[in-house]
């Protein structure tokens, strides 16, 4: 067993014979999370009856792009149309212009960083991603496009995107928007904007990210809503691009650590394969000590089922399964 501190969060990191052998309720308050990395497919049932959930370790958002922005939003529920709609109209209120710059240079690379490690600076275990990757994105500069948000010639938002010819799709990197404007919605302008772009290249599909599949660690549990509510579905990242993610096994103890609610994304049937092979659908694994927490942020309309968790020493039931809405 080996016990790291990973990104403000504690913790162990074990084979699947300890996760089946130890006692882990001696480690409530020590960590928050117990983990088997790329466990066999052999030992998965045996690992969910320990407690250990069998999941991808990251999840791409994904979506079509379809024929035209009226196709999109069509797919959305009237109210995820309406909080859409309402953005665009607070933007186009406070003066907005929306720009598609091709290719992405220094000078605006660098005005996005600002306002991005700003927004990361708000966040309790934040990671500058972008920032990590600018001298990538400087050097294959001709490969991406931004879609930015000027008011008075000041940018006050943009989203970085980078084409990807071979697989017909364009990714939505990176985005990040001044604090008055994170108030008003401008990132969901942004992101139709960044379709719209994508469309019209001719991409037939756009990601919105790739996210650790754990939320309420590096990113809050409302990232989720707020991307499957955009119109995206949460995959395994393998399923995207080979090689781009793996599975693992993780055990929530506690969430001293964490913010809750605290959500991942497992495999139903003990993460064992799907029949005939068919795409493995996965459901929502919700963990908070509210018993009256409103479920309905989480419940996708792609997931197979959402089971709420009480978590350890938290009165109620151990676990209560939920429909989708």
């Amino acid at each position: 067993m080996e016990i790291r501190a990973l990104d403000g969060l504690s913790m162990a990191l074990v084979d699947a014979r300890e996760a089946v052998t130890t006692d882990w309720a001696a480690f409530r308050g020590r960590i928050d999370v117990a983990r088997v990395s790329m466990p066999s497919r052999r030992r998965r049932a045996e690992l969910a009856d320990a407690g250990f959930l069998t999941k991808p370790a990251r999840l791409t958002w994904i979506a079509a792009t379809l024929d035209s922005e009226e196709s999109f939003l069509a797919q959305l529920s009237f109210r995820d149309r309406k909080n859409i709609r309402i953005a665009q109209l607070r933007a186009a209120a406070d003066r907005v212009r929306f720009e598609i710059v091709k290719p992405v240079r220094p000078g605006l690379l660098g005005e996005f960083l600002t306002l991005y490690r700003a927004q990361v600076a708000g966040m309790r275990n934040g990671i500058a991603i972008a920032a990590e990757h600018a001298d990538g994105i400087t050097d294959e500069w001709a490969g991406y496009y931004a879609v930015a948000a000027y008011i008075d010639g000041e940018l006050v938002g943009a989203c970085i995107a980078q084409e990807c010819p071979a697989e017909n799709l364009v990714r939505l990197r990176f985005a990040a928007t001044d604090q008055p404007r994170h108030s008003s919605g401008l990132a969901r302008a942004l992101y139709l904007s960044a379709v719209e772009a994508a469309r019209q290249m001719g991409y037939r599909q756009a990601t919105l990210g790739t996210d650790p599949n754990l939320y309420g660690h590096l990113v809050k549990a409302g990232l989720f809503a707020f991307k499957w509510r955009l119109g995206f579905t949460a995959v395994p990242a393998q399923s995207v691009v080979a090689g781009d993610g793996f599975d693992e096994a993780d055990l929530i103890i506690g969430t001293e650590q964490l913010i809750e609610p605290v959500l991942f994304l497992s495999y139903p049937c003990d993460g064992q394969p799907a029949s005939g092979g068919a795409p493995q659908e996965l459901r929502a694994e919700l963990y908070s000590s509210q018993p009256d927490l409103d479920t309905r942020p989480y419940q996708a309309t792609f997931l197979s089922e959402l089971r709420r968790h009480a978590l350890p020493g938290v009165r109620g039931s151990a676990r209560e399964d939920l429909t989708p809405a």
